[in-house]
């Protein structure tokens, strides 16, 4: 009987898909079902995975118009048969023990998630690897339960962990479609209904780092992507409302929503920030979060409550630029504000909520 279903989404690798699938094929475990989503590749993809299913009867391959990899993740999880699942992305590689070591630890430890350690890559990147290296790093090892910071601090990446099918089922656990960051979400739901992880020391997972790959686009600010990260916790409400989790996690869910909320705001183009606290204001507008204020970290709870009351200006406290500045009080500073370069008096206009001038 087959042990994990390694869940592979393929889309336009060819030049990387066949050393992946080596990776895969030719793990020291042998009781695994490996399923493979085309994802609508145009390139040479294809014709690889078709190759490989002819040479290995563990194979199954699933070929879809192009949908994204959250669908097809999604199509993965609903075909596979085991007890266990592993992603991997068609760009990386596992070690060739990476299947053993991590069934064997989490069948030992009574644990209901393995994470395993990374190795890093990179085609071009090189820029990124010291911060990727000290992520990495920081992740935590030894099995314990799982706390608040861990929906935070830990890796969201699907890869590199061992994952209970038993529990993606009986939760009804999925990848929100049409977002980014959607391994963010399918994360938090899991930690939600979970009770324990184990870190192993063990580097099993092989990572490239590569110029298309979404977690390299969201390091650029050319686009509003930065914004699904308030829409993944709007998904992550949504389920534990649907679970009846959300008191539980009233607290923990704030903590993530008020991180997240600034980690768009830091990925967004100066001129497109007004979005993040506009979506978030939004969201939070009929939500009940004076009732929290002795509960909540006090720096968390003025911004949340700045939010629901469109206080922008009182909760902005990243160091902007010049040009930024100039930009953020003339679009929502109710107060007259004077900005200095050189000592020189660049900005002192007062605006209203609409960016217009106001009238004496």
């Amino acid at each position: 009987m087959n042990k994990i279903s390694v869940i592979i989404p393929v889309y336009n690798v060819e030049i990387y898909l066949e050393k992946c699938l080596q990776s895969v094929i030719n793990q020291t475990l042998s009781d695994i079902e490996i399923i493979c989503i085309n994802d609508g590749s145009t390139d040479n993809s294809s014709d690889i995975l078709k190759k490989y299913e002819a040479i290995d009867k563990r194979i199954i391959l699933i070929n879809q118009e192009n949908q994204g990899v959250a669908t097809a993740r999604n199509i993965g999880l609903q075909k596979a048969t085991t007890p266990y699942i592993m992603f991997v992305d068609s760009d990386d590689w596992l070690e060739l023990n990476a299947a053993e070591v991590m069934y064997k630890a989490i069948t030992e430890n009574n644990c209901d998630l393995v994470q395993a350690k990374t190795n890093l890559h990179y085609d071009i990147l090189h820029n990124l690897k010291k911060g990727d290296e000290k992520f990495f790093k920081s992740l935590p090892t030894g099995n314990y339960n799982i706390n608040q910071h861990d929906f935070i601090n830990i890796s969201h990446t699907p890869w590199g962990k061992l994952w209970k099918k038993e529990i993606i089922d009986k939760y009804n656990i999925t990848f929100p479609v049409g977002l980014h960051y959607e391994d963010v979400a399918f994360m938090c739901k899991y930690l939600a209904v979970s009770k324990n992880i184990l870190g192993i020391e063990n580097k099993l997972y092989n990572y490239l780092r590569r110029p298309l790959s979404i977690m390299t686009k969201t390091y650029y600010k050319s686009s509003t992507m930065s914004l699904d990260h308030i829409k993944v916790c709007v998904d992550f409400y949504n389920y534990l409302s649907t679970w009846h989790l959300f008191n539980k996690y009233e607290i923990t869910f704030w903590v993530i929503f008020e991180e997240f909320f600034w980690r768009a705001i830091k990925g967004l183009h100066t001129k497109n920030k007004h979005l993040a606290f506009d979506l978030a204001h939004a969201f939070i507008v009929d939500k009940n979060i004076e009732q929290l204020g002795d509960r909540l970290d006090s720096a968390v709870y003025r911004t949340l409550i700045n939010l629901k009351n469109k206080n922008y200006a009182k909760i902005y406290t990243i160091k902007p630029s010049l040009l930024a500045k100039i930009f953020f009080y003339q679009k929502y500073n109710r107060l007259s504000k004077k900005i200095k370069l050189f000592g020189i008096t660049v900005y002192k206009q007062k605006f209203n909520q609409s960016g217009s001038k106001k009238k004496p």
